[in-house]
């Protein structure tokens, strides 16, 4: 992955933003015209989950790319005893 092709669980930071907000990429939809719809989900100022969807033209503006996220939303429902 770079900034320039993000993908699902990657991690950006919006820059206009004094307090560091970190977003995690959550689906990407592609567009009739070639750019993409991303969503992106962070939680806000009173720990609760927000949305916010933005053009891809438009990330490199507004975020800076962080990184890979460490968890795999897949797992995060399985169970000890499950192989």
């Amino acid at each position: 992955m770079s900034k320039d092709t993000p993908e699902v669980g990657d991690i950006f930071a919006r820059i206009d933003e004094t307090k560091v907000s970190k977003r995690r990429i959550t689906s990407i939809y592609k567009c009739c015209d070639g750019d993409c719809i991303i969503h992106l989900a962070y939680l806000d100022e009173y720990n609760r989950i927000s949305e916010e969807v933005i053009f891809l033209s438009a990330m490199n503006k507004h975020y800076k790319y962080l990184g890979k996220s460490k968890a795999n939303i897949d797992d995060l429902f399985k169970t000890e005893n499950e192989e």
